[in-house]
């Protein structure tokens, strides 16, 4: 069922104006710095699909000597891209990282040494700027997003990993996690439902509709919701579990894969034993 966004005024979804013009002065800031060799987007502006809410996802290659430099301080060619900022944020194992404006203008910005990064091998680029005119494509790279269906075999082992657990936050009475573990398992469900669409990576955690099948929304909107009332929470929790069992375990059928019976045997057995409730 849709939101009834009615009675709110909402931004245009398709006006992207204050993204486009960082993006059309970015070349020419960026090549102002002999130190980078070219850059190219990635992310929905890469692909087509941005809107008014799409971060903008810029990835440059460096000098190898200036990678140093850039490490600690790549917010300043944010700053030159974008303005001042609220927030920049290093992300991990990488040079760079993401940025907010006072605007909430989004922009993530990983630099890459020139001899760890062959950029043309990259899938879903867009070329911006090229300093010697043969680093980047000349024009998009394809990235495809559907593939063969596969097993999440980590996530399911992980599932019902904290399925098992879940005798240990309800027995110690704590309320707000054992809420919050109805949440995490129909995050699973997504998981679940993108591998059987062979998705292993959307681009980011803020876009899922147009990835899932009118029937797989309806489903997912369909699983409960926890309330804090004992009994109802323990409800949806038994809800979501097994829906999120039998969705994965026609999906392991479907993919050849392997499940974990013997885990999920002593998950339900564990919740049998310190709970006196039926998961089956």
């Amino acid at each position: 069922m849709m939101w009834d966004h009615s009675a709110r005024e909402l931004p245009d979804r398709a006006d992207t104006t204050v993204q486009q013009s960082v993006i059309d002065r970015a070349p020419a800031i960026l090549a102002a710095d002999e130190r980078i060799l070219a850059a190219w987007l990635v992310g929905s502006f890469a692909t087509g699909r941005a809107d008014a809410y799409s971060d903008i996802d810029l990835h440059c290659l460096i000098t190898d000597d200036s990678a140093g430099w850039f490490r600690q301080h790549w917010a300043e060619t944010a700053v030159e891209l974008v303005g001042p900022l609220v927030l920049a944020q290093d992300i991990p194992g990488v040079i760079g990282g993401y940025t907010i404006t006072s605007e909430w203008l989004h922009l993530d910005l990983i630099l890459h040494p020139r001899g760890q990064l062959d950029p043309s091998a990259v899938a879903g680029l867009r070329p911006l700027f090229d300093r010697t005119g043969n680093l980047l494509p000349n024009s998009p790279t394809p990235k495809e997003v559907f593939g063969e269906p596969y097993f999440p075999d980590r996530e399911i082992t992980q599932f019902l990993y904290f399925l098992g657990n879940l005798p240990v936050v309800i027995g110690r009475d704590e309320r707000v996690l054992t809420h919050a573990s109805v949440t995490g398992f129909r995050e699973i469900m997504i998981t679940v439902m993108l591998a059987e669409r062979g998705i292993r990576d959307r681009g980011g955690a803020k876009r899922l509709n147009p990835f899932l099948t009118a029937s797989q929304r309806e489903t997912l909107e369909s699983l409960p919701t926890a309330p804090m009332d004992y009994n109802q929470v323990i409800d949806a929790l038994r809800d979501v579990t097994r829906a999120v069992r039998q969705r994965s375990k026609q999906l392991a059928v479907r993919t050849g894969a392997v499940w974990p019976q013997d885990l999920e045997n002593a998950a339900l057995r564990s919740i049998h034993r310190q709970l006196g409730i039926d998961f089956t």
